[in-house]
């Protein structure tokens, strides 16, 4: 943004032709002169150089125009990094809840861990490890026609009797 009030130049032109800060009188280093058009009597015409008004603006916790730009550039790369973990993540979510749809293992849940802890915290044993018959299968929960897990699938499906589904990896 430019004002009328405010001239950037090369070099301070009137007297005494330097930063009333530091002094500065040439631009060997970069640095511009900014001309508010303000003269003071006795003084002569008050220019700060831009390394001093860098300085100031630091004080009040300003930024460059340069560092701002930076600063908006990481933060829009960060934002589309966000937008695409939580497209990922989402993905994954649903994913993983059709494979716990159809029975497949994902191990535990957050509720199922929840469940696990007694009033206090402190994790519970539990004795509902599968029983093996004498031939090495396991038998699961005896004299039941479904299991809870099958019983479940059922009830969120709205289907009676599901065929058995088997996926290795």
């Amino acid at each position: 943004m430019t004002s009328s009030r405010v001239k950037v130049l090369q070099y301070p032109v009137a007297a005494p032709g330097k930063c009333v800060l530091c002094g500065a009188q040439a631009n060997h280093d970069g640095r511009v002169y900014l001309d508010f058009g303000l003269s003071l009597r006795n003084y002569g015409a008050v220019y700060f150089c831009s390394l001093c008004m860098a300085e100031m603006v630091g004080e009040l916790d300003w930024t460059s125009p340069e560092v701002t730009k930076i600063t908006r550039e990481a933060n829009t790369l960060l934002t589309l990094t966000v937008q695409r973990l939580e497209a990922e993540n989402e993905h994954l979510r649903r994913a993983l809840a059709e494979l716990n749809l159809l029975g497949v293992n994902t191990g535990p849940s957050v509720d199922d861990s929840i469940s696990d802890q007694d009033d206090g915290g402190q994790q519970r044993v539990s004795d509902q490890s599968p029983e093996h018959d004498g031939d090495g299968s396991e038998s699961g929960e005896q004299g039941s026609a479904k299991s809870a897990d099958e019983q479940r699938r059922a009830d969120l499906l709205g289907i009676d009797d599901l065929p058995e589904i088997s996926i290795s990896f």
